[in-house]
């Protein structure tokens, strides 16, 4: 006998983005259907991320190099995970983060 899960459907994409620390970038857009991010350490220096196109360096969620990466879900963290996020980076040159997103499909 056959056992089918039905259930909404998740995939997931991982991005990246490029930030500055003389302005703060959008990273990612609102999205009601996700469900949960992870932002990756940077490979050097550092960035802080928020839901405000304010973000002020090492105050809230910050990354540095060597850091675990931060993970958001809708379960554990609420809607968060599916407004607006914004980044700045520390160093003077461009930083390069990744950003795995999951979202969820229902059917």
């Amino acid at each position: 006998m056959e056992t089918k899960t039905t259930g909404p459907a998740r995939h997931s994409i991982i991005t990246t983005a490029t930030i500055s620390n003389s302005a703060t970038n959008s990273v990612l857009r609102a999205a009601a259907k996700r469900v949960a991010i992870l932002f990756s350490p940077p490979s050097a220096n550092a960035y802080s991320v928020g839901l405000d196109k304010n973000v002020v360096l090492d105050q809230g969620i910050t990354l540095t190099a060597n850091s675990a990466p931060v993970k958001l879900t809708l379960e554990e963290h609420g809607d968060v995970v599916t407004r607006g996020w914004w980044a700045r980076a520390s160093a003077a040159t461009p930083t390069t983060i990744g950003i795995f997103e999951t979202y969820e499909e229902t059917p």
